[in-house]
C-alpha cells in the first residue's frame, strides 16, 4: 500500500486555487497552496473541496483509507441528510461545533496533525486525535494524563466554573430562560458529582461523547451503526452531558405549552385526581421525568401521589436515575423549586428494565404499570427503533381508556401511527419543531451540550371503545 503522502498527492490537481471555507460559508482564494484538505474525524476520510472556475460548481472528492479512493459528486455539506427521514438534528451534531476537523497535510512532516476550533480553549482538554475509523469505541485513557491528582485538579477547576455560573444567575423577568438556565446548571453539577461517585474521568467522558456523536450521526431509519452500551458509566455520563439537558428542557417547554394552551384540560383533568401514574418509555437517565416535574411545579395542588416509572432496556441507567432523584429530593441549589415537589407530593419513582419490542419478556410489574398508566411519554425513543409498528402495538393495546400517549420526536412516523389509529385519537398537536436551550458548557469535556433539538409533538388519547386487530 502506498504511503498516505503519496496517495494524497494524487488529488493535488483538485485543490489548487479556490477552496471552500465552512466557517465563513464562502470560497476563499489561496494562491500557491498545493493542498487544502478537510479531515472528517469520525469517518477517517480526507475531504478535499474543489471549486471549478469554468463550471462554477463545487464538488467533493474524498480519500478513503480502505477503499483506495472514489469521487462523490452528490455530497454537499449543507444538505448532508434529509432531517425528516434519516435522523434528528440534535441527535447528530451542531454544524457550528461538531465533526469537521481541519486537516493540514505537511509535505515536510510525516506526522498527521489536527486543529480543532474551540469556543473556550482554556477549559477544553487537549485530547490526542488518532486515525481511528468511525464509529469509535471508547478507548482506555492514558495513565499519565489521568492521574488522581490531575483529575482532582480538573474536577475542582470545573466545579469552580460552575459555582461562578450559579452565583451569576440573575432572576430577570423571563421565567422560561430562568428555569432553563437552572436546569442546565443542575445537570452539569450532577454530572460532576456522578463522575466522582463512579470514578469516571474527564477524558473518559470526552472520548465517550465523541463515540455517541459519531454513532448518532450515522443513524438511518432507526438503526445505529453499532448498538451503544449504556451499561457503561462513561457512556451514560457522556449522554447526560451532551443530550439530557436539552431533552429535559424540551419536555418542560412542551408540557408547559400544553398547560397554557386551549387544550389544557387534557392534562389538568389528570391532575384533579388524587393519584397520577406516569410512564416514560425509553426514558434512560430520567431527564424526561425532570422536565415533566419542571412543568408540573405549582400545578399539583390536588395531587397526593405521583407514581413515576422509567422504562429502558439498558439497566445501566438505573443508577443514574436513582442518583438524579436523590439530588432532586435534596431541594438544594439552582433547582430548589422543583425539588420542593417531593415535599408536596408523595413521589414514587421506579425503574424497570424492559425491551419495548419483546413484550413476551415483560415482567408482571411492567404489564401492570402500563395497564394502570394515566400518561405515557415517548420522547426521543421511537426514532431509534427500526420496527415501530410492533412497538406501538405493544404499548397501545394494554392502555386503559382515556390514557394519554405523548409523542415528542422527529420525524413523526405517520405510517406507523396509522396502524394503531383504531386505538388512538389525536387531541393535541404542534407544528413548530425546533426547541432551543440557549446555554452551553464544554468545561473539560471537549464538546459542549447541544443547544437545540427537533421534535414533532402529538398527544393521543386511548379510545374508550375496545377494538381487536
Amino acid at each position: 500500500m502506498l504511503s498516505l503522502k503519496k496517495k494524497a498527492s494524487k488529488f493535488q490537481r483538485y485543490t489548487e486555487g479556490d477552496y471552500y471555507n465552512y466557517e465563513l460559508g464562502d470560497y476563499c482564494s489561496k494562491k500557491g497552496s498545493k493542498k487544502d484538505q478537510y479531515f472528517n474525524y469520525d469517518s477517517s476520510d480526507i475531504h478535499l473541496k474543489k471549486h471549478s472556475n469554468r463550471r462554477r460548481k463545487s464538488k467533493d472528492v474524498y480519500y478513503d483509507y480502505d477503499d483506495d479512493y472514489n469521487y462523490d459528486y452528490d455530497y454537499d455539506y449543507d444538505d448532508d441528510y434529509d432531517y425528516d427521514e434519516d435522523y434528528d438534528y440534535d441527535e447528530d451534531y451542531d454544524y457550528d461545533e461538531d465533526y469537521y476537523y481541519t486537516y493540514y497535510f505537511n509535505n515536510d512532516s510525516e506526522n498527521d496533525s489536527f486543529d480543532e476550533d474551540s469556543e473556550d480553549s482554556s477549559l477544553n482538554s487537549n485530547l490526542e486525535c488518532k486515525n481511528n475509523r468511525a464509529p469509535r469505541e471508547p478507548q482506555e485513557s492514558v495513565d499519565s494524563a489521568n492521574s488522581d491528582s490531575d483529575e482532582e485538579e480538573s474536577y475542582t477547576r470545573a466545579l469552580r466554573v460552575l459555582q461562578e455560573s450559579v452565583s451569576s444567575i440573575s432572576i430577570g423577568t423571563n421565567e422560561e430562560e430562568n428555569y432553563k438556565r437552572k436546569l442546565f446548571l443542575f445537570y452539569e453539577k450532577l454530572l460532576l458529582d456522578l463522575m466522582v461517585k463512579f470514578s469516571v474521568t474527564f477524558s473518559d467522558v470526552s472520548i465517550s461523547t465523541r463515540h455517541l456523536i459519531s454513532n448518532y450521526r450515522l443513524v438511518k431509519k432507526g438503526r445505529l451503526p453499532s448498538e451503544i452500551d449504556y451499561n457503561k458509566k462513561d457512556i451514560c455520563l457522556a449522554y447526560l452531558h451532551r443530550y439530557a439537558i436539552c431533552h429535559a428542557a424540551l419536555v418542560a417547554e412542551v408540557v408547559t405549552d400544553i398547560f397554557e394552551s386551549s387544550s389544557s384540560s387534557i392534562l389538568t383533568s389528570k391532575l384533579d385526581n388524587r393519584a397520577l401514574n406516569v410512564m416514560f418509555l425509553g426514558g434512560g437517565p430520567g431527564n424526561d421525568f425532570v422536565g415533566f416535574l419542571t412543568a408540573l411545579n405549582g400545578r399539583c395542588d390536588r395531587l397526593f401521589d405521583l407514581d413515576v416509572t422509567i422504562v429502558d432496556k439498558m439497566s445501566g441507567w438505573k443508577d443514574i436515575f436513582t442518583e438524579t432523584v436523590k439530588e432532586l429530593r435534596k431541594g438544594e441549589g439552582s433547582y430548589e423549586k422543583v425539588g420542593s415537589i417531593f415535599d408536596e407530593v408523595n413521589v414514587i419513582p421506579t425503574f424497570i428494565e424492559a425491551d419495548l419490542i419483546r413484550n413476551d419478556k415483560w415482567t408482571y410489574e411492567m404489564k401492570n404499570k402500563l395497564e394502570s398508566a394515566d400518561i405515557v411519554f415517548l420522547v426521543k425513543a421511537l426514532s431509534h427503533i427500526p420496527d415501530m409498528v410492533p412497538v406501538l402495538l405493544n404499548i397501545v393495546r394494554p392502555l386503559k381508556a382515556g390514557t394519554l400517549l405523548v409523542y415528542m420526536d422527529s420525524p413523526f412516523p405517520c405510517s406507523a401511527f396509522s396502524c394503531v389509529s383504531l386505538f388512538l385519537t389525536e387531541v393535541y398537536t404542534t407544528w413548530g419543531d425546533r426547541y432551543h436551550l440557549n446555554f452551553q458548557y464544554s468545561g473539560l469535556f471537549e464538546r459542549s451540550n447541544i443547544t437545540a433539538c427537533r421534535a414533532r409533538v402529538k398527544v393521543f388519547e386511548r379510545y374508550r371503545r375496545s377494538y381487536v386487530i
